[in-house]
């Protein structure tokens, strides 16, 4: 394995929301291998989204390609199922700046319940990462939901030693703040943060992960 990490989101204090999930990253002399796997919500509805992918680095560029399998399980043990694929690119011109797009669900499948359909809506992310010192980084991210407006992101991360960094985000999704805090050590990291939602409330996560050096 070259990495593994497993993550705890809570949204906005609601624990019938909960998300655990589980990845895993295997590196072979031709590729690198993704395998995921995530349970969301509580006894009477919860989804399991399990998939994996693919990815590449060329020189200054990389690419890659996941597909997942989507399964919405009712109190009545009645299982609805889809799928969706997601893919992305990133180009590193300079050895500070990180350029971004990503793309989710661009086939738009549908769940078919039975008296009605929901489709997996489609979004695409661009994104630019610029360290600009070895004390911070700056993160700008837009985002646009196939039938929503476009939504930006920023986030300011400060680096008091190698080990130790701090996370500052706004997000005008819902003029979200959020905070978070990530300490490394041989490999190990762990992380924490929290975002409060204008109208939905406040959210908390944490990411417990190993990577080998």
């Amino acid at each position: 394995f070259r990495s593994v990490a497993f993550s705890y989101i809570c949204p906005f204090g609601l624990t019938e929301l909960t998300q655990i999930s589980g990845k895993a990253v295997i590196a072979t002399k031709l590729t690198n291998i993704t395998a995921q796997i995530s349970k969301s919500g509580n006894d009477d509805s919860h989804f399991i989204i399990i998939g994996g992918g693919l990815s590449k680095i060329y020189g200054k560029l990389g690419i890659g390609a996941e597909y997942y399998a989507l399964i919405h399980t009712l109190w009545n043990n009645q299982h609805y199922t889809s799928s969706f694929s997601r893919f992305g690119i990133h180009f590193r011109p300079t050895k500070n700046l990180l350029l971004s797009l990503a793309l989710h669900s661009v086939e738009q499948r549908e769940i078919n319940y039975e008296t009605t359909e929901n489709t997996i809506e489609a979004k695409a992310w661009l994104g630019l990462k610029w360290k600009a010192s070895k004390l911070f980084s700056i993160l700008l991210e837009t985002e646009k939901p196939w039938n929503n407006n476009v939504e930006g992101k920023i986030a300011l991360t400060v680096f008091p030693t190698d080990n130790l960094d701090f996370t500052l985000g706004f997000s005008s999704i819902g003029q979200s703040l959020s905070a978070g805090i990530g300490y490394t050590w041989n490999g190990a990291n762990i992380r924490a943060g929290i975002m409060h939602h204008e109208c939905l409330g406040t959210s908390i996560g944490t990411t417990i992960g190993y990577t080998l050096r």
